[in-house]
């Protein structure tokens, strides 16, 4: 049998240098298993996870967002058991619009969200008439501010022009109109340094896209 100088190729796309060929043929005489010898040595060798597979996410963008989501949590649990049948039944939400495998995606949507319960606590205040239900509602906004700010934390963290310039997640940028790398853009805070407000009818027109389940807040504005 000739061997060629180049890499000897067998039916399945199997490669092997010339000198493995040479060896495998002296020892079996059968090209077929030269073949087989050879799959069998490249299955055996471990495999680099495929680019796709790497994580995309930090360490420390991972613990934020547990914690933030562990928060949600146990204000919906919270809730669930205060309003008991006056709750509302779970959602049946659409995230089709939001792309996973997009870092901006998901971070700009999460600046969505948190900036929405601020504002929708903020704006539910005046229904609450007993003291304890406002002190707790209060309680309960201050962390979803403190989310809002993780989340333009982690978008700044990024490194997008703006925060190069200095805007990063945590320093001031008054005027920005919507900049998602400070905290108090003219989106979340209004000219008084106040965070907005928003009815329930203004919140559910906001989150109406991501949930299939009817929704209507016809009866407190």
């Amino acid at each position: 049998m000739r061997l060629r100088k180049r890499h000897q190729k067998g039916s399945a796309g199997v490669a092997f240098s010339p000198g493995q060929a040479r060896r495998c043929w002296a020892r079996s005489r059968s090209a077929a298993s030269c073949r087989d010898s050879a799959s069998s040595r490249r299955s055996r060798r471990p495999r680099a996870a495929p680019q796709w597979a790497k994580p995309s996410i930090s360490a420390k963008a991972t613990a934020i967002l547990t914690a933030i989501r562990d928060h949600e949590i146990a204000h919906r649990d919270f809730f669930k058991a205060a309003l008991k049948k006056n709750a509302i039944p779970a959602l049946d939400v659409d995230f089709t619009k939001i792309d996973f495998n997009s870092r901006d995606s998901v971070l700009t949507t999460a600046k969505t969200f948190e900036d929405l319960g601020v504002a929708a606590y903020n704006g539910a205040g005046q229904l609450l008439e007993k003291g304890e239900y406002l002190l707790l509602a209060g309680k309960i906004v201050s962390v979803e501010a403190r989310h809002a700010t993780a989340i333009r934390y982690l978008i700044g963290m990024k490194g997008t022009a703006s925060a190069k310039a200095g805007n990063s997640g945590t320093t001031t940028g008054s005027g920005n109109g919507g900049n998602n790398n400070v905290f108090d853009d003219a989106d979340a805070v209004n000219d008084k340094g106040l965070d907005r407000a928003q009815k329930p009818s203004e919140v559910l027109a906001t989150a109406g896209p991501f949930i299939k389940t009817p929704i209507t807040a016809d009866d407190i504005g």
